[in-house]
């Protein structure tokens, strides 16, 4: 992902980011195939990272509607949050990671979101994560998308 610009808000306890994806952008969420811009959206989409140091950070974002040759027209693919969401993948690894070795209102505190938040997000339609935690199988990579968890070159 690359940063065009930010902005701080609410005295200085929140960083914005305009962000664009890098080198993968206007592909289709269903094949991954690239697909011709049809229209620019001005509408920005915005999903709420990591919290280091006391601040939140949110990702704001405009995505393309693009032709796919195959699904037709579709929004373009987010490379770091899934479909419909309104958190990062690394904070959606964050919240399964700290719910598995304490109760949710403690990873809320640490986290800085309401305890309600922090549920939805474990138990929304979109996650299952909570179901995956408790399987044995569960590991922080089936959150990742690949480009995060290969290792540099």
């Amino acid at each position: 992902m690359k940063v065009t610009r930010f902005w701080f808000r609410n005295r200085d306890k929140e960083l914005h980011l305009a962000v664009k994806p890098y080198e993968n952008g206007c592909r289709c969420p269903e094949c991954g195939r690239r697909g011709r811009i049809v229209r620019h959206t001005t509408v920005l989409h915005r999903w709420e990272d990591l919290t280091p140091m006391g601040m939140k950070i949110r990702l704001c974002y405009a995505p393309k509607d693009i032709q796919c040759p195959t699904h037709g027209r579709v929004q373009d693919a987010i490379p770091w949050a899934p479909t419909y969401s309104r958190i990062t993948y690394r904070l959606e690894w964050r919240i399964c990671a700290l719910c598995q070795i304490m109760t949710q209102k403690a990873a809320a505190e640490i986290l800085k979101m309401p305890p309600s938040t922090l549920s939805d997000c474990c138990t929304g339609p979109s996650r299952g994560c909570a179901t995956d935690i408790k399987s044995a199988a569960w590991s922080p990579s089936a959150f990742l998308p690949t480009c995060m968890t290969s290792s540099p070159p």
